[in-house]
Parts: structure tokens; sequence; C-alpha cells
């Protein structure tokens, strides 16, 4: 799957001093950077997650550029943006959970999505417990159709479960 960088890339934003990075992961970096762009989309705003700051959230007035994103892959400040476009289209969905039931339900559907040929990220979070699923679309589609089959897939996931219709 190839999505094409909705800005160009800034090589010179790649190679800080003493960072030493090979050439060929910095063009991982790239890549990863500007598929990351088309699936945040357009929006005037995205959120920082400061590690020093008391607010875990911080509103940023101004879109998400690349150079965010290659900071956040070289494990700089976390961002977050709402993953659609201003015409209701996404590339991409994410789920996330922290509870364990939840989150094994969502790994049964994150197989299933693959044996279908879904492209699927499976996420764990750092915390250990939960994370996040992303499904990745290699083009837009209507985000709130894309949206209503996530609780759809969660239910077939459940109900197909071993452990399905049993008393806790």
């Amino acid at each position: 799957v190839v999505i094409k960088p909705l800005t160009p890339p800034h090589a010179d934003k790649l190679s800080d001093e003493g960072e030493g990075l090979t050439e060929a992961e910095s063009r991982e970096i790239t890549s990863a950077a500007e598929l990351l762009l088309a699936i945040a989309g357009e929006h005037d705003t995205h959120i920082v997650m400061p590690r020093t700051h008391a607010s875990k959230y911080l509103e940023v007035k101004r879109p998400l550029a690349f150079f965010d994103l290659v900071d956040h892959l070289k494990a700089g400040e976390a961002r977050g943006a709402l993953c659609r476009y201003q015409d209701g289209s996404t590339r991409g969905l994410c789920f996330d959970t922290d509870e364990e039931d939840e989150w094994e339900d969502w790994r049964r559907v994150s197989r299933k999505l693959v044996q279908a040929g879904y492209i699927v990220i499976f996420e764990e979070s750092p915390a250990g417990r939960g994370g996040h699923l992303w499904i990745i679309f290699d083009e837009l589609v209507d985000a709130a159709a894309a949206r209503v089959a996530g609780p759809l897939l969660r239910c077939f996931a459940i109900a197909r479960s071993p452990t399905a219709g049993r008393a806790a």
C-alpha cells in the first residue's frame, strides 16, 4: 500500500546532530511520518502529550506537521489528531480500551480482520492494560460508515468467542 504524503518531506528535519541514524532508518521514519500525516487528516489543531506537564493533553493551535511526526517517531512528544478529513473521510480508525475483556475481544477482531485482508495494527499499551486497534485503509473512506463497523465487529467477536454465553 502506497499513500502519497500530503506535504513534501523535510529531510533536513530528520538528521539532528548526534542521532546517528542510518540512511535506511531515516527513509523508514520518513515513510512512517508520511503515512501518519495521511492518517491524521486535516485540522487546524492537534494535541500533544508532554511528559513533564501537569495536564495529560495540551491543544496545539496549528495543524499537525511532518516534523511533529518525525519527532513523535523518534520518541519525542506523543501527538494526537482526529484522523479524519474536512469532507468526513478517513484513512484509518482507532479503537482504544483499557479493559481486559474488551482488549481480548479486539484481539479476536484483529485476527479476523487480517484474515479478511484488512491492514491492522494491534498496539498494546506500554502501561500493560489494553491498547489500540488500528484499521488502516489504502484510500479515503467515509469515516461515519467505517466507525459503525467497529462495534459490529466486536459484537461478532464476542458472539464467536468460546466463552460467549457463560456466566461470569
